[in-house]
């Protein structure tokens, strides 16, 4: 046997350091599970469980630190509403340990169930699981190193599935696969493969979508999206693309709840929706005071609770639901080391080995003109093709194809490019045919101007920020055009008819994909309704939330590019929306303005400007009363101009030229200050 073949999924091991494997439950993308017997001195053995891990990972330092960090908090922490850890071991140079085995179901199977029996638990009894939650996540919360020295350990995984409910009453949380000391994971270097999702999607907070740094509060957010789901008896955070479910989290997006809160009591209502705050500096502080706030609410006696919990989880197994193989039917043993997200199944057949004989043969991947359509007529009757899919797109973003064109595939009868959805979707938004009611508005509602040559795009936002406009800025400059759409002030979407700054060439460029696996994306497209974000999570080729960051930051770039236009012409349709399908930037106007600022003092674009305050001073702007609350770092030059000062004056007060330059370009921009109009003091 090789090194390779030992210890593979396929071979049922006769013993894993001394304990007696039953049966394999599951086997994940990090380990696999036994179910076994532990030996005791007198009396029967005792039923475990033993996670191990996979051997391909075992010269995976990532991996093989992950595992480490479980096993030691796990043994750290001692707690009836945590999964015990009894032991850890190597076998044969392979790390297992070993954990209490907890006879029932696990949370999400108790709430598949309640939905399929049209079943829903009382307030109570929902409200008596979420503060057992809170216990286990407070366990984890104070664990101590052996030295008593506090870790500030975050679970990142309080989901449905990692909430085991024994036939007892028994509420525990599991699998600390992911969890970690905060200290240690903020020194963690950010990787490809670090930047994966980290827990359920549905449960993450708003944060750790974002990129930002977590903390133990980003576990009480997701307690509470637990809590909230089971007096709901639904989910919170919904969407029909994972990268919908991202967005609604980013956003915050509450209004289910809004919805469900009606019925419930008031106290209750407030309690949660301080604990699903956006902010983590507003959300409620620890576990231990949500379960506080939330304990009134589980009426009745806890022992009363506890066997109305058990009498519900009795009920779920013997309805054989619950059931997940021959010899098992318990929540632990079947759920504490998930499988790797599945592929969508209708481009399952193009990534994945079939089973049996043919296993391990080369993915089959489609000619793309066998899915895309093979032929476009444009306006003027010329019929261009055959032409792979991508090719349609990039002729649609860079305008060759409008709306009238017309599609063919193989020799079907000619379409317009607008009834096939999943190319419709790319043509920019303001081309799209109104009705002509709304082409009458936006025509009334329109005006054009050139880029001022010292501020550019920087004082178009900056208006936009202060009049708080809802509309769509058309922006043109030679061949290049782009569409940033902005909603109360705030930019919110933006296109672009560059083939480079498509989102497949962007993700290639900056190595989150390669080539052949756009291409493989790009062939199945159309099955995706051509939305290239959803193809490459099906095909499993990108991370959601890895996905989310870099759409984030390609529609962030894009904007910044015009902030270093050196001119052009702007259009602006107010109230005109951005598309239903559009990716929210979900940025603040201040960081746009700062960091466009920056951009145009670094390029030198601002120099005729910033030489004119060096040579007769600068003052504030008397009367302005519309500006919005200004952040503390534009502030501050706001307080030095007090009294007309010199540029050197406010280099000196801000510490670095760069620093002043850029708020100071910003605060001229919104016309909060200005170039004096003579050199006297």
């Amino acid at each position: 046997m090789t090194e390779d073949d030992r210890h593979t999924p396929s071979l049922m091991p006769e013993s894993i350091g001394g304990y007696e494997p039953m049966h394999r439950i599951a086997v994940g993308g990090m380990s696999e599970v036994f179910r076994a017997q532990m030996p005791q001195a007198a009396g029967d053995d005792r039923a475990v469980v033993i996670k191990r891990l996979l051997n391909r990972l075992l010269g995976d330092p990532e991996y093989r630190e992950m595992f480490d960090e479980e096993s030691r908090l796990g043994l750290l922490i001692d707690s009836p509403n945590v999964v015990e850890v009894l032991d850890r071991g190597e076998d044969d140079g392979v790390p297992f340990l070993v954990l209490e085995y907890v006879f029932g179901v696990d949370l999400w199977q108790l709430g598949r169930w309640l939905v399929r029996n049209r079943r829903r638990l009382d307030v109570p009894l929902a409200v008596y699981i979420a503060t057992e939650i809170l216990a286990g996540v407070e366990a984890v919360h104070a664990v101590r190193d052996t030295e008593g020295n506090p870790l500030l350990a975050v679970h990142r995984d309080v989901s449905p599935s990692n909430v085991f409910l024994s036939v007892h009453g028994d509420v525990k949380l599991g699998d600390l696969g992911i969890a970690r000391p905060l200290v240690r994971q903020n020194q963690r270097p950010i990787g490809r493969r670090s930047m994966r999702a980290k827990g359920k999607l549905g449960y993450l907070a708003p944060e750790q979508v974002a990129g930002a740094t977590v903390d133990q509060r980003a576990d009480i957010f997701a307690a509470a999206v637990v809590a909230v789901e089971l007096l709901m008896g639904q989910p919170l955070f919904t969407g029909g693309t994972e990268l919908a479910i991202l967005l609604a989290i980013r956003d915050c997006d509450l209004s289910r709840f809004d919805r469900a809160a009606l019925g419930l009591p008031r106290g209750l209502v407030s309690a949660l929706r301080q604990a699903l705050d956006p902010d983590p500096e507003e959300r409620t502080a620890s576990a231990k005071a949500l379960r506080e706030q939330l304990l009134p609410f589980a009426i009745g006696a806890q022992e009363r609770l506890r066997d109305d919990l058990g009498a519900f989880v009795t009920e779920v197994i013997d309805s054989g639901e619950a059931a997940t193989g021959t010899y098992d039917r318990t929540s632990l043993a079947a759920t504490i080391e998930k499988s790797d997200p599945s592929i969508d199944p209708v481009v399952a057949e193009l990534i994945t080995p079939a089973i049996g004989p043919e296993r391990g043969k080369r993915p089959v991947t489609p000619d793309p003109l066998a899915v895309g359509p093979s032929y476009v007529i444009d306006v003027a009757g010329t019929r261009h093709g055959p032409m792979p899919y991508a090719e349609v797109v990039r002729g649609i973003v860079q305008g060759r194809f409008g709306p009238a064109a017309l599609v063919v595939k193989d020799e079907d009868t000619p379409l317009p490019l607008t009834a096939r959805r999943e190319l419709a979707r790319h043509l920019p938004p303001s081309s799209r045919t109104p009705t002509q009611q709304e082409s009458a508005r936006l025509a009334a509602t329109s005006e054009s101007f050139a880029l001022s040559t010292s501020f550019g795009m920087l004082h178009v936002l900056a208006r936009a920020f202060i009049e708080r406009e809802t509309g769509l800025y058309l922006c043109e400059h030679g061949e290049v055009r782009k569409e940033v759409y902005v909603a109360d002030g705030q930019p919110v979407y933006v296109t672009s008819n560059q083939a480079s700054e498509l989102l497949g060439e962007y993700l290639v460029a900056t190595g989150v994909i390669d080539r052949p696996e756009l291409d493989l994306a790009l062939a199945v497209l159309p099955r995706f309704e051509g939305r290239l974000g959803d193809t490459l999570i099906g095909l499993g080729l990108v991370e959601p939330l890895l996905l989310v960051r870099h759409i984030a930051n390609k529609v962030r770039d894009q904007l910044l590019s015009v902030f270093a236009w050196d001119g052009g012409t702007i259009s602006f349709y107010r109230d005109a929306a951005a598309p239903e399908s559009s990716f929210n930037l979900g940025l603040e106007s201040w960081s746009i303005l700062e960091d466009g600022a920056a951009l145009r003092v670094d390029r030198g674009l601002s120099k005729q400007f910033l030489d004119a305050a060096r040579e007769r001073g600068v003052e504030k702007v008397s009367g302005r009363t519309d500006l919005p609350i200004v952040p503390s770092r534009f502030a501050a030059v706001l307080y030095a101009l007090a009294q007309p000062c010199t540029l050197e004056e406010l280099e000196r007060h801000a510490g670095e030229a760069p620093r002043a330059h850029r708020a100071l370009v910003v605060l001229a921009a919104l016309g909060a200050v200005r170039v004096r109009r003579s050199p006297e003091t």
